[in-house]
């Protein structure tokens, strides 16, 4: 019964039903009924019929059904009470007249229930009007039927806020951390719909970042669980002010956070992980992770508009790779990357455990391409071209391929930087001693998005090794700062363009690894043999080289000490 009608039209079911049997009795006596007035309740009692068929017809009535029924029923009782011979029984009639409004309050739209009220008042004063003895009968009788439409009525509006409010607050306590005021997951699903759909609808990307807090458990240890608690919040309330005002952030874990929101591009979504790392690490004294993933709509659900969990993981699993890739790569950083790439770069890693080819990447370009990037393909495990046995990747632009192999747990990762910051503070407070103005070298070390921007990933694939180094020209710099008092500026610049051409490895190698460690960028070389056990005497090299070609094994000496 509970899933045929709903409780208006249930309600006014048992009252059409509860009208006939008085009907009947009405038709049945010759003394209840004004003289020659039978057919008055005939006709009532014919729509009363039809009314109880409508709705056991229609189960849950329309607003439009139910208006029918509701102001079809006030005529017949209005009409009812007008034809009865007894005084005291007409006005008991008419009462009845209170509860069609009352009806209409407990699940109808505000202007109905105002319509159903006005009209039940003006059919009761009429009735009132023409029943009443004196204008004292009129104004007492009437203001009692007056009194017993509105205050049902108004019991039930009040009621039905009021339940409306319990409900929307338990709604909204289901879907919000207690902690903070974010969203909880369930909050996030059910608030996606609409950024999905106008991502759709605008031809925008759908983004999503997830958000750890660094060491949190240290927090709680050193400071107590109200510190903790406090800095959550603090957390949230930057989170929130600083991404769009349509975007939903949720606390999806102890002290994760999710944030889904719609952007332009990728870079769009690049810029406020970056600008979320440094508002909170500036204002709430902790720093934070995030991994970050833009996806095409249609890459999620094949086209359709329909949101599912699905959806969601699809954008979930991604960003949380990227949220650890950024953990090991030292933290306080945020990785951002797009869903193709990401799953290109799984798929990659499949082929190349398989020992099949994988698809190549889609070629990248535009004014956004890092000038450096070197990349390969790799094949079997061995790479395809010799010019390309490493790969020179950029933070940002090969943020997916960055996460794939540093978690991979066969490569170790090498970070140069705390060295190399050293080194070039140093530098910089060094008194310039060649003739003319000092280069404008001075980089801004502290702010860490400059220190992003300057930083490459070198893979070395057969030491199984990815090295976190400065970009070209500050490696060049450090590389030869100790050549200042051997080789002017002018000179080094000229040695840098040199290409030096070495022939026979077994005597040259030593020649042509001393150039390249000087600074030489350009190299031909020539060697047909491989290594043998007689030669470890005159190469720089290992055991562990022995069948190598030589020519092999000096570009490898070459790149590793600049890549």
């Amino acid at each position: 019964m509970a899933q045929r009608f709903d409780q208006r039209s249930l309600a006014m079911l048992c009252s059409q039903v509860g009208a006939v049997p008085l009907i009947a009795f009405g038709l049945a006596s010759d003394s209840f009924l004004m003289p020659g007035t039978h057919w008055v309740l005939a006709l009532v009692g014919v729509f009363t019929l039809f009314s109880v068929a409508l709705t056991i017809r229609a189960g849950k009535l329309s607003d439009q059904q139910f208006t029918l029924d509701g102001f079809g029923g006030m005529l017949g009782i209005a009409a009812s009470a007008a034809v009865i011979a007894d005084n005291g029984s007409a006005i008991a009639v008419l009462v009845l007249i209170a509860a069609v409004p009352a009806l209409t309050a407990m699940a109808s739209p505000q202007h109905l229930v105002v319509g159903f009220v006005v009209a039940a008042m003006a059919l009761a004063c009429g009735v009132m009007a023409a029943r009443a003895t004196s204008v004292t009968a009129f104004a007492v009788g009437g203001g009692a039927v007056l009194m017993a439409i509105a205050v049902p009525t108004i019991m039930v509006t009040m009621l039905r806020r009021t339940l409306s409010s319990l409900i929307d607050e338990q709604a909204r306590l289901s879907i919000t951390d207690p902690l903070t005021g974010a969203l909880n997951r369930r909050g996030l699903f059910d608030g996606a719909t609409p950024i999905f759909r106008a991502a759709n609808r605008t031809g925008r990307c759908i983004a999503m970042l997830v958000i750890d807090i660094d060491h949190f458990k240290r927090i709680n240890d050193a400071h107590g669980h109200a510190a903790g608690d406090a800095i959550l919040v603090d957390v949230t309330t930057m989170l929130g002010d600083n991404v769009p005002d349509d975007a939903l952030v949720a606390r999806t874990g102890g002290e994760e956070f999710t944030i889904l929101m719609a952007v332009d591009d990728e870079a769009q979504l690049r810029d406020i992980a970056a600008r979320l790392c440094l508002t909170v690490h500036a204002h709430a004294g902790v720093t934070i992770s995030v991994g970050g993933v833009t996806a095409d709509p249609a890459e999620l659900h094949d086209g359709d508009s329909t949101l599912t969990s699905r959806s969601l993981d699809q954008l979930i699993a991604p960003a949380d790779h990227l949220l650890y890739a950024a953990k090991h790569l030292g933290r306080n950083r945020s990785v951002v990357s797009s869903i193709a790439e990401v799953n290109w770069h799984s798929d990659d890693m499949k082929a190349a455990q398989a020992g099949t080819a994988p698809t190549p990447a889609p070629a990248r370009s535009g004014p956004d391409t890092p000038p450096d990037s070197v990349t390969a393909t790799v094949i079997g495990n061995e790479w395809n071209r010799r010019e390309s046995m490493i790969e020179i990747l950029h933070p940002y632009y090969d943020a997916a391929r960055i996460a794939q192999l540093t978690d991979a747990s066969r490569r170790e990762l090498v970070d140069m930087w705390p060295a190399a910051l050293e080194e070039l503070r140093a530098l910089d407070a060094l008194e310039h001693v060649e003739p003319g103005p000092a280069p404008d070298t001075l980089v801004d070390f502290g702010d860490p998005a400059v220190i992003d921007d300057r930083t490459r990933y070198v893979v070395i694939d057969w030491r199984n090794t990815v090295v976190r180094m400065p970009d070209a020209e500050l490696f060049y710099r450090l590389k030869t700062a100790r050549n200042r008092f051997l080789l002017t500026t002018s000179e080094q610049e000229a040695w840098r363009d040199a290409t030096v051409a070495v022939a026979g490895l077994s005597v040259g190698s030593s020649a042509l690894a001393s150039c390249a460690l000087t600074g030489a960028r350009s190299f031909h070389i020539a060697d047909s043999d491989r290594l043998s056990p007689t030669n470890l005497n005159r190469m720089t090299t290992s055991i562990c080289d022995v069948g190598l070609a030589k020519v092999d094994i000096a570009e490898r000496r070459i790149l590793e000490g600049d890549p």
